[in-house]
């Protein structure tokens, strides 16, 4: 009995010994995988979303770009944009449309955002600043956001809490434009 354990701590040990010669043998993997560069400057491109804040809202406006990478820490996307707004209008409320402002950031698919936004209709007005948190990839994002009011939420059909996903053509189209 003793025996055989000597022996299967033996096989086991040189077993171990020849898989580890095999794989240090191995000639290291040199293959490169193809990453975008680094945008070095903002580039212009068109912004569009839908989402809900107690009713449908929709946005269209332009936003600057701007793409890190960094190997050892991924990639980050920077955003500011500009768009307008119109949320529909539930049963006895007009539509409210509204003009907005705001800074997006997405690190490695997590993302933060702050936004300003004026709003109107036929006889109130109100300025929200919103604060959002999601993910995507830049051009994608989906976020959420706490719409905090500074004239005690007169819209109905605007809430507090506000669900978004937002397209930016700015890395879509960056093939087409200078990389260096």
């Amino acid at each position: 009995m003793q025996a055989e354990r000597i022996i299967t701590k033996f096989i086991l040990l040189l077993t171990f010994l020849f898989v580890l010669n095999i794989v240090n043998g191995q000639i290291r993997d040199s293959a490169q995988s193809y990453v975008p560069e680094t945008w070095k400057k903002f580039h212009l491109g068109i912004r569009a979303g839908a989402g809900i804040q107690r009713s449908f809202y929709f946005e269209a406006g332009l936003s600057l770009q701007k793409y890190v990478y960094e190997a050892r820490h991924g990639f980050m996307v920077s955003t500011f944009y500009a768009a307008f707004e119109r949320t529909a209008g539930t049963s006895g409320e007009t539509p409210v449309y509204g003009v907005k402002g705001g800074a997006e950031l997405i690190n490695n698919g997590a993302g933060g955002a702050i936004e300003i936004k004026y709003l109107a209709n036929s006889d109130k007005e109100d300025v929200m600043i919103t604060p959002k948190y999601g993910f995507g990839l830049g051009f994608a994002n989906i976020m959420y956001g706490y719409n905090f009011s500074t004239n005690k939420y007169p819209f109905s059909n605007i809430g507090k809490h506000q669900f978004s996903l937002v397209i930016n053509t700015s890395i879509l189209f960056y093939h087409s434009k200078e990389k260096k």
